[in-house]
């Protein structure tokens, strides 16, 4: 199975930038829906809307209307928050956080330096994956880089591309 990190394409596209002091470090694989308050967000335009934009480390947003054309695939992998955008405008926009944590990092094989604390660095230096751990899921976080980065199946990109949504570059890690 192929699997990547997504990175969103901030510089051809639309990002999404704070408004209030918020630590940056909230998305980390826990469900936040019930205690969620819409972020004050800003637009910073680049002159497309694409239909991921960047956004936060560890959570993208994207439009209402692509959300509804993808959260199919991500029902199980992912929740949609409300943003609020400042000056109010149409469409609205969600941050999406990826709430599937895959303890799939084949540590024998991948190559990584660890941080004083034990903790891996960010970004490993290879990757490696226990593919069979990743089943059926199409977005998720590494426990070891959970605050850092967001990982994508085969399954993920290919329904992005079918759907022709835009905004993403998909780096290929195994």
């Amino acid at each position: 199975m192929t699997i990547y990190r997504i990175i969103e394409d901030s510089d051809s596209y639309d990002s999404i930038v704070l408004d209030d002091d918020v630590d940056v470090q909230i998305f980390d694989g826990r469900r936040l829906v019930g205690s969620w308050k819409p972020l004050a967000v800003q637009i910073e335009s680049q002159g497309k809307v694409p239909d991921f934009l960047s956004f936060l480390p560890g959570a993208f947003a994207m439009p209402e209307a692509s959300w509804d054309k993808i959260s199919w695939l991500l029902r199980d992998d992912a929740e949609a928050l409300p943003l609020e955008i400042a000056p109010a405008r149409v469409p609205k926009f969600v941050a999406v956080n990826p709430i599937r944590v895959v303890d799939c990092l084949d540590r024998q094989r991948a190559k990584f330096n660890l941080l004083p604390s034990g903790a891996i660095e960010f970004p490993l230096e290879s990757y490696a994956f226990v593919t069979a751990e990743t089943g059926k899921v199409a977005l998720f976080r590494l426990p070891e880089t959970r605050r850092s980065e967001i990982i994508a199946t085969e399954r993920f990109r290919q329904a992005v591309e079918s759907l022709n949504l835009t905004g993403l570059i998909f780096q290929r890690l195994a």
